[in-house]
C-alpha cells in the first residue's frame, strides 16, 4: 500500500507547475486530508522523490458522503469534498497544495 501511495504522488509531482532549475530552495509544503500515518508517510515519500524538503501538514476532514463509497467517481468526488471543506475552514495557507485522501472500493472485472 505504501508503494502505491509513493508511486501516486510521484505521477501527482510531475503534474504540479514548477521551476527546480532556478537554484532556489526546493521545498514544497502539503495538506493532506487524512490522519494515517501510512498514507501520510507515502505521500511524503512520493514528493521526496522530486523535492528536497516537504512539510506536511495533516487534517482530518468530512467527505459527506457513504464511509466506503463504491467506485472510482464516488471516491474522487469524496476526496473533492474533503478539500473544499478544508478551503471553507481555512485550515489552509496561500501556496500549499492541498491533496484529498479517500477510501474507496472498486470493483475490477477481468476483462473489462
Amino acid at each position: 500500500m505504501v508503494r502505491k501511495y509513493s508511486q501516486h504522488s510521484s505521477q501527482l509531482c510531475d503534474s504540479i507547475p514548477c521551476s527546480l532549475t532556478d537554484g532556489r530552495d526546493q521545498s514544497i509544503s502539503l495538506v493532506v486530508t487524512t490522519n494515517d500515518s501510512e498514507a501520510i508517510e507515502a505521500i511524503r515519500e512520493g514528493f521526496l522523490q522530486v523535492f528536497e524538503h516537504v512539510a506536511v501538514q495533516s487534517h482530518s476532514s468530512v467527505s459527506g458522503i457513504a464511509p466506503l463509497p463504491m467506485g472510482f467517481s464516488a471516491g474522487v468526488k469524496g476526496a473533492q469534498h474533503r478539500i473544499a471543506n478544508l478551503v471553507r475552514g481555512k485550515k489552509v495557507l496561500e501556496g500549499q497544495v492541498i491533496i484529498g485522501v479517500e477510501e474507496m472500493v472498486a470493483e475490477i472485472l477481468p476483462g473489462k
